[in-house]
C-alpha cells in the first residue's frame, strides 16, 4: 500500500476543530497511540529514510514498515501494516531486540479523527479523514539515531493536523 500525507504544524488544535466543524466535518473517537520505532541492526533508517514501527492504540497493536519517502509535496512512501495477534507487542519488541534491532524512540499521540465528504467538478463525493493530534515523546538512553520523523515527533509540537485521502 501507498500511504500519502500532509501534515502542517499547529499553533492551536481549537481553531483546527472548529474548522473541521465548520467544513462538516464529523469528529469520530479520540484515540491514544504509542508508536516504539526500531534501527536495523545492520543499516541506519535515518539514512536510508526508513522506519519500523510497533504501534499501540486504545485495543489494538501493529506492526509497520515505512519505506523511503519519494519525492513530490506529499509525504508518499510503501507502507506495509500487520496487525498483531492479541495485541502482543511486547512479544514483538523482544523479538525484534533479540534480532538485533535497537529501540531508539517511543513517540506517544492522541487523536481525534474527523471524517470529511469533499466534493470533486464532475465526480462522486469522496471521504477523506483529518487527524488532529497531541504529540509526546519518550526517548530510550540506548538512542543514538534518530530519523527526520522521531526528531520531530521529539520537539514536543502542540499539535499537527495530518490529512489523508
Amino acid at each position: 500500500m501507498l500511504e500519502v500525507e500532509l501534515k502542517f504544524p499547529v499553533d492551536d488544535l481549537a481553531v483546527v476543530h472548529d474548522k473541521l466543524v465548520a467544513l462538516k466535518g464529523v469528529p469520530t473517537d479520540a484515540v491514544s497511540q504509542a508508536d516504539a520505532y526500531y534501527n536495523h541492526p545492520s543499516r541506519d533508517f535515518a539514512q536510508t529514510d526508513e522506519a519500523l514501527r510497533i504501534r499501540s492504540n486504545d485495543d489494538a497493536s501493529f506492526v509497520t514498515y515505512k519505506g523511503p519517502k519519494r519525492g513530490g509535496v506529499t509525504k508518499t512512501r510503501r507502507e506495509i501494516e500487520l496487525p498483531l495477534a492479541g495485541g502482543d507487542r511486547d512479544g514483538w519488541a523482544e523479538i525484534l531486540t533479540s534480532l538485533g534491532f535497537a529501540h531508539v524512540a517511543t513517540v506517544k499521540k492522541h487523536r481525534t479523527p474527523f471524517a470529511l465528504t469533499a466534493v470533486r467538478p464532475r465526480s462522486r463525493s469522496t471521504r477523506s479523514t483529518a487527524s488532529a493530534r497531541t504529540w509526546s515523546s519518550d526517548r530510550s538512553p540506548a538512542a543514538t539515531t534518530h530519523s527526520r520523523r522521531q526528531r520531530l515527533a521529539s520537539r514536543r509540537m502542540p499539535g499537527s493536523l495530518a490529512c489523508a485521502p
